[in-house]
């Protein structure tokens, strides 16, 4: 009991020792449970890589546990101004650090510090900056921690009855030793620095020494835009561009090594299609593609939707079809209000756009945090069909396969796969499968089957773990950016392909209008793939400074901006990516890695250039490409799902619902084009 009442009364204190085991102790244990038990799979690392994991996250552990310690050491002066900075200043680190680790076992990776920056700049506050979020973030905690602890130990040395000189010299030397076991970069070459460190240590050391850009800022920028020289068509045929969200090449039938059979009408569609088989997404995040996809070009490489504000340096194909007497509309399940997104379907030239607020929901479900099921879209579709006079480019976005991945209530699940999240995942792709071929029901019922020009493909790839990375903002593996890509048309019913070289998203602005025969107005960088291909495609990954790729026919190449080793995958012997031969192929990284980063460079100077010669100063833009109320529509769906899961009732579709149509609560936003260059 002597020895009890000792510790407590010269070296810490009955509320101290509260305050540490009832706080402190309880927090540490949460962050190392969160990483112990998170979904990181460390299966595939080797014993440095698994010594890396570990070490990191607990070094940073005991870094704030003993630095905690040597605050709440007893002094002979008045503790409690220690106290209440271990409270309100360092327990909230040890809460962000567990947050970290959790989400890190979710994403396969934590985030550096101008993720950070980036979401603080997109406060809409004048104060919200890049340098005020290095001063609170970085400057200022490191600030407190040596203000602290050299005003603790000049308590310690001046206290007389008090004497913890002693177990302050062994906490300082634990305290130097974590610091290095928390703060050293992780050893092993073949794992993601991001994924080893605990989250909180990264940000800050990301802070102190940012990841170095490889992109040369040359003074190209993108042409001027020039006028349409229309001429008219012989034959004008429509134009139906389905873009599935969220949807990988392996996981439809169309794929050797597929998940499941989760697209039998797409594979029968791809029997008399051009099916291009290695299509690559150009920035595997949703608004990023679009412009890819609509605009055949490569968007702004970074997070900020500067489309959306600044506008996009050449005309998109809404504006070129428009310009040959095209109407133009964009259907979707989702909300308009992600990521600005009404104002990019401004930029990019759509008449009409019928988001999930402007749709009939009578009959329809939320099925996750962006809004409704894709059958939403058939009603609507179907009554604007109906009333079109002239030839039309129309666009279909689904949602349903963005992460959440859950099914109407009436949908009859298949069992795909034991992981659940996976499993639902294929069921919705399966379900997605089925609209298409409603889409093309209402196409064949309305006459138009025979002179409309059909693409499906997908925004990006979607991962499960595959290589220690779920989601798909960040992922250069085949999992996240190798999406399908067919067209169907009268040309390839009379003779249909199967494309072996890689193609990219910027690719089907061209394509489209080559079997258009439309040949003034697109000046962006796509091929069509029905040309002499080049045969290559590049990616970026949505965060800036996180990771390049380079996709041909034979071989695909990933750089990343971190201590992650680059990589050369053999997609002919090792179609999954399963076995990196970067190092027996030498004079391959010189010649992958200078192409890459050389069509990086290309992109980021021309523009920066254009924003440039706009006069547009684009970092204080990103407020104003980040919208909130698609937080609303996620409150909505958690409510649903709340109602649905108390009441255990099914969705009760009206029988009629195929007949409704766009009412006046519903009527299109007519979208203004506003003139570029």
């Amino acid at each position: 009991m002597g020895v009890v009442k000792s510790v407590q009364d010269e070296r810490f204190g009955y509320f101290n020792l509260f305050i540490l085991f009832f706080i402190f102790f309880p927090l540490s244990s949460f962050i190392l449970g969160n990483k112990f038990g998170s979904r990181i799979n460390s299966d595939h690392l080797s014993m440095v890589g698994f010594f890396d994991l570990y070490r990191l996250e607990i070094g940073f552990v005991v870094f704030l546990l003993v630095w905690t310690l040597i605050l709440l050491l007893k002094t002979d002066k008045n503790n409690n101004h220690f106290r209440a900075f271990s409270v309100f200043f360092v327990a909230p680190l040890f809460f962000l650090s567990a947050q970290g680790a959790r989400g890190a076992g979710e994403l396969g990776k934590t985030f550096a510090f101008d993720s950070l920056q980036y979401v603080f700049s997109s406060i809409d506050n004048p104060l919200a900056n890049n340098v005020s979020a290095l001063v609170i973030f970085l400057v200022l905690p490191i600030v407190f921690f040596i203000t602290s602890l050299m005003y603790k130990i000049k308590n310690i040395n001046g206290s007389v009855r008090n004497r913890n000189d002693e177990v302050l010299k062994g906490f300082v030397v634990v305290l130097v030793v974590s610091f290095f076991l928390a703060f050293v970069p992780p050893f092993d070459k073949a794992n993601k620095e991001s994924s080893s460190y605990d989250a909180l240590a990264y940000l800050w050391v990301t802070g102190v020494f940012p990841r170095k850009d490889v992109a040369t800022i040359s003074d190209d920028s993108w042409p001027l835009v020039l006028p349409i020289d229309t001429s008219v068509q012989k034959d004008p045929r429509n134009v139906v561009v389905i873009v599935l969200e969220s949807v990988r090449y392996l996981s439809t039938s169309l794929h050797p090594l597929r998940d499941a059979n989760t697209t039998p009408y797409l594979a029968e569609l791809a029997e008399s299609s051009f099916v291009a088989e290695n299509a690559i997404t150009t920035v595997p995040h949703t608004s990023k593609s679009t412009v890819a996809i609509n605009c055949g070009i490569e968007p702004y490489l970074g997070r900020t939707i500067f489309e959306s504000t600044l506008g996009i340096p050449v005309r998109c194909l809404p504006e070129i079809l428009e310009a040959n007497g095209y109407n133009t509309v964009l259907f979707e399940s989702s909300t308009e209000t992600f990521e600005n997104r009404k104002a990019l379907m401004e930029k990019i030239g759509f008449n009409e756009y019928y988001p999930m607020e402007r749709l009939p929901k009578a009959g329809f479900e939320m099925v996750n945090y962006f809004g409704y099921e894709d059958n939403i879209m058939l009603p609507p579709s179907k009554a604007w069909i109906k009333k079109q006079k002239s030839p039309f480019y129309a666009l279909y976005f689904t949602g349903m396969t963005h992460h959440g991945y859950e099914p109407p209530s009436d949908y009859r699940k298949e069992q795909y796969s034991e992981d659940s999240s996976l499993n639902d995942y294929l069921n919705s792709i399966r379900y997605g499968d089925a609209f298409i071929e409603e889409i093309f029901d209402q196409y064949r019922d309305a006459g138009l089957y025979e002179s409309t020009i059909f693409v499906v493909t997908a925004d990006h790839g979607q991962g499960f773990g595959e290589h220690n990375q779920w989601f798909h903002n960040n992922i250069v593996h085949r999992e996240g950016i190798h999406v399908p890509l067919i067209v169907h048309s009268r040309e390839s019913r009379d003779n249909p392909k199967r494309i072996l070289n890689a193609v990219s998203q910027v690719d089907i602005v061209p394509s489209v209008l080559s079997l258009l025969e439309i040949e003034g107005g697109y000046q962006g960088t796509g091929e069509s793939i029905f040309s002499e291909h080049s045969g290559v495609a590049f990616t970026a990954c949505w965060h800036e400074l996180d990771c390049l790729a380079r996709t041909d026919r034979e071989y695909s190449y990933h750089y990343y901006f971190s201590n992650k080793e680059e990589a050369i995958y053999d997609l002919e012997a090792d179609p999954l990516e399963e076995s990196n031969i970067a190092a027996k192929h030498p004079e391959l990284l010189e010649q992958f890695g200078s192409e890459t980063f050389q069509w990086y460079s290309d992109i980021k100077s021309k523009y920066h250039n254009t924003y440039s010669d706009i006069n547009a100063d684009y970092e204080s833009t990103i407020a104003d490409t980040v919208t909130r109320g698609s937080i609303d529509v996620a409150i909505a769906f958690r409510e649903s799902q709340s109602r649905r899961k108390e009441t255990g009732l099914v969705l009760s579709r009206d029988s009629s619902v195929d007949t409704q149509r766009v009412g006046e609560a519903s009527l299109p936003l007519r979208l203004q084009i506003s003139p570029r260059g």
